[in-house]
């Protein structure tokens, strides 16, 4: 049904087309349609190669993208077309690409995409900035990460965004500090912040003053941010994981960021009590071309791996991570 609709709509661009054009788009869907998406895909490209000005080009790449079979192909398609695109086109584009790259297990690369869509400007920029430094804190860029979300917070009209970004910050902090210092300064930041912007908007930021304090076993930080969140927001998801309503879930900081490992396949590799030695593990695995991040779970540092093809252990078994596994 949804490819359906697809063609319909790039069906309905064709009459605004010369007959040469029009000739053209119309034998690609009628490849499509009769199964042949290969040799549809070529004559796609090919208009796409002689077109890169039509006002069209965006749909017309777009649902180019769209038919491969392997998400890879989708986003190769889409990054070596990007070039062809106006400005004002550029961003959606660029969203997508970093929703398939996530899909695909690639945080860091989902980030950049994110992040240089963010760069165009428009009514979404900070959202999708936010989305980057999401994915940043997920592999391990506290540091980094805490300074863009504190000018985030600072910058953006959206009390939203401004909570989200404000708690983000703050679980920064409290992870990246490397001592329990950190983590009461980052506990300070977070009420200093509240008592600055009330009401909250946002349950995240509660759901972070929660996580933080869960770092230091400070019990009455712990039920005060859990009577807010009931009070405030009672019905919102992460008052039922709080409340241990939710059996499955990953760790509140993953919850809160945007965890992209699950959406793609993946491999663990290793787990540390020192995020020292996790990072240490990532940036070797990194230099040795593999996709590798981190994600945090309690007081455990977890190295995970990208592995779209299911072949990752043997490909890092002959590159001499044997004593992995």
């Amino acid at each position: 049904m949804r490819r359906g609709f697809q063609l319909f709509l790039l069906l309905s661009l064709l009459f605004t087309c010369t007959a040469a054009f029009a000739d053209e788009l119309d034998d690609a869907m009628k490849l499509e349609r009769s199964g042949d998406v290969s040799q549809a895909l070529d004559v796609y490209k090919n208009w796409l190669d002689d077109n890169s000005d039509d006002s069209r080009f965006p749909d017309v790449l777009l649902h180019t993208a769209s038919i491969h079979e392997k998400s890879s192909d989708t986003l190769e398609t889409l990054e070596y077309y990007l070039p062809g695109l106006v400005a004002v086109d550029t961003p959606e584009v660029l969203v997508k690409m970093a929703g398939l790259a996530s899909s695909l297990g690639l945080p860091g690369i989902a980030a950049t995409y994110f992040q240089r869509a963010a760069s165009f400007g428009g009514p979404d920029a900070d959202l999708w900035m936010y989305d980057s430094l999401s994915l940043r804190f997920t592999m391990g860029e506290y540091t980094d990460v805490r300074v863009e979300a504190l000018i985030l917070a600072e910058k953006t009209r959206k009390p939203v965004l401004r909570d989200n970004a404000a708690a983000l910050a703050a679980v920064s902090l409290a992870y990246g500090g490397g001592s329990s210092d950190s983590v009461l300064n980052a506990i300070d930041e977070l009420n200093r912040y509240i008592n600055k912007n009330t009401p909250v908007k946002s349950p995240l930021l509660w759901f972070a003053l929660h996580e933080i304090a869960l770092l230091t076993d400070d019990y009455q930080v712990l039920r005060y941010s859990e009577d807010k969140l009931h009070k405030d927001f009672p019905s919102s998801l992460v008052s039922y994981i709080t409340d241990s309503k939710i059996l499955e879930w990953k760790s509140p900081s993953s919850y809160i960021f945007h965890p992209v490992s699950s959406a793609g396949k993946s491999v663990q590799v290793g787990a540390f009590g020192s995020r020292d030695t996790a990072s240490d593990l990532r940036l070797r695995l990194e230099n040795d071309n593999f996709v590798s991040w981190i994600e945090q779970n309690g007081k455990i540092w977890r190295v995970f791996v990208n592995d779209p093809s299911g072949d990752v252990v043997s490909r890092l078994i002959a590159a001499g991570y044997e004593s992995l596994f």
